[in-house]
């Protein structure tokens, strides 16, 4: 799917998924305690963002 069919939400959240992969996926790469755990706050926040967002398009779905 291009950027250009996607919707504007939708492609937000595919974006925040992919970053959330990509820093899962290199916090075992460093070794300086102090910068895996902002790469973990980071990935925990994108990640509650993106929940909420999904929660919301599911209240939208549901009519509430």
């Amino acid at each position: 799917m291009s950027n250009n069919t996607t919707p504007y939400l939708l492609a937000g959240m595919i974006h925040e998924t992919e970053c959330v992969l990509a820093i899962l996926r290199t916090v075992n790469d460093v070794s300086d305690p102090k910068r895996k755990s902002y790469l973990i706050d980071a990935a925990e926040f994108i990640a509650s963002q993106l929940l909420k967002k999904l929660d919301h398009n599911d209240n939208i779905e549901e009519g509430e």
